[in-house]
């Protein structure tokens, strides 16, 4: 995370605290911290996809999408691991949604979980992103973003998704 940003970090994670509780921010604050330990022990792409589906089904999700990416740099630097429909992914890139998208945007500044239902989108562009996700199964969508301590501008992201609207609220968010 950046400096800058400490404040406004500090006052989102009282909130989700208050809200969640302890137990399930930290779950998923752990959940995104594994999630980079063990995709940096991985060698093939296979073996990449076949952890995000095995860790997608562990935390409760029926779909997800793990992106990592450099926040700070004027040529942006991607790499999308999806375990959803991959006809989501070629529509999303063909529209331009990376550059639009609001749950990547929240994950630069921000390194608590949150639920996407709490975020405002507010261009066209944003909306688009937004509703391409649904129709791949992100109706109720999860954010687990991660910051690099090596590398001050990467930034993870797991997005957990699921086609009930309700299912990461309250006592169905997976404990841990």
């Amino acid at each position: 995370f950046r400096p800058q940003h400490l404040e406004a970090q500090a006052n989102l994670a009282q909130v989700l605290r208050a809200a969640f509780g302890d137990d399930v921010v930290d779950h998923y604050h752990h959940a995104a911290q594994w999630e980079i330990s063990e995709t940096d022990r991985v060698v093939t792409d296979f073996e990449l996809q076949r952890l995000l589906h095995d860790s997608t089904v562990a935390l409760g999700a029926e779909c997800s999408c793990f992106a990592t990416f450099v926040a700070d740099s004027s040529e942006a630097s991607y790499r999308f691991v999806v375990d959803c429909d991959p006809a989501w992914w070629h529509r999303y890139r063909e529209a331009g949604c990376i550059r639009h998208d609001p749950w990547l945007a929240y994950a630069r500044g921000h390194s608590e979980p949150a639920h996407t239902s709490e975020l405002s989108v507010l261009t066209p562009e944003a909306q688009m992103a937004v509703d391409l996700a649904r129709e791949a199964g992100f109706v109720a969508a999860l954010l687990v973003p991660a910051h690099s301590s090596v590398h001050d501008g990467r930034v993870s992201l797991l997005t957990l998704g699921h086609s009930d609207p309700g299912h990461f609220h309250g006592s169905r968010v997976p404990s841990r």
